[in-house]
Parts: structure tokens; sequence; C-alpha cells
């Protein structure tokens, strides 16, 4: 059975958090992938060693699952600390004011009578 666990650490210590998760993550993976290069053993011997190879390759999709958790719960907590930094930036940045112009929209063209026309000639 799988749950969630929640706890609090302070802002700076977000990044730090994750990564020991994360590192805890790649060690787990790292003995998995150890477990699976034993499957080629174990099918390349003899007499293959079929049902061994199948438990190890059920073993391995299980906890491939459990690890796709885990990272997606990495995921979901650093962009939740991205959005705060965000909004932390934007809170501290002045207002950006914008300037206008004396002059918003294209000059008018005017003519004068005779302008227009030209000379024959």
């Amino acid at each position: 059975m799988i749950v969630k666990l929640t706890y609090s650490a302070e802002l700076e210590e977000v990044p730090s958090e994750v990564a020991k998760i994360v590192d805890s993550t790649v060690l787990e993976m790292e003995d998995i992938c150890r477990d699976l290069s034993g499957v080629h053993s174990d099918l390349t011997k003899k007499e293959a060693d079929v049902k061994t190879a199948i438990s190890k390759i059920e073993f391995a999709m299980k906890f491939v699952e459990k690890l796709d958790t885990r990272l997606k719960d990495c995921q979901s907590i650093l962009s939740g600390y991205a959005s705060v930094l965000e909004q932390q930036a934007q809170k501290q940045s002045p207002p950006v004011q914008e300037v206008k112009s004396e002059q918003t929209e294209a000059p008018q063209q005017t003519q004068t009578k005779g302008a227009s026309k030209k000379k024959a000639g």
C-alpha cells in the first residue's frame, strides 16, 4: 500500500531535500539494473532459468512503478517551489510602467489644393 508523506521544510531547503530523494532513487535504480543484468545470465545458461527471469522482471516492473511515482513527486515539489520563487520575484520587482509617446497615431497627411495635380508638359 502506497501512502503520501508530508513534512515541512524551509523554502531554501527544498532543492536539497528533493536532491536527497533523487539520490536515493538513483541508488535504487542502480540496484534494479544489477538485478536485471542477472536476467541475461539466467536465460543464457544451458538450462535457461525462465521462472527466475520472469520473477526478476516482474519485480523490476513493480519497482520501476514505485520509482516513477517518487520522481513524479519530486517534479511536483520542484514545480511548486519554482512557482513560489516566481511569485516572490514578482512581488519584489517594481511594477513596469508603460511610457506613451506624444504621438500615438500616424501623422495625417494633408493635401493642399493643386498639390496633387501634375503639370502637363
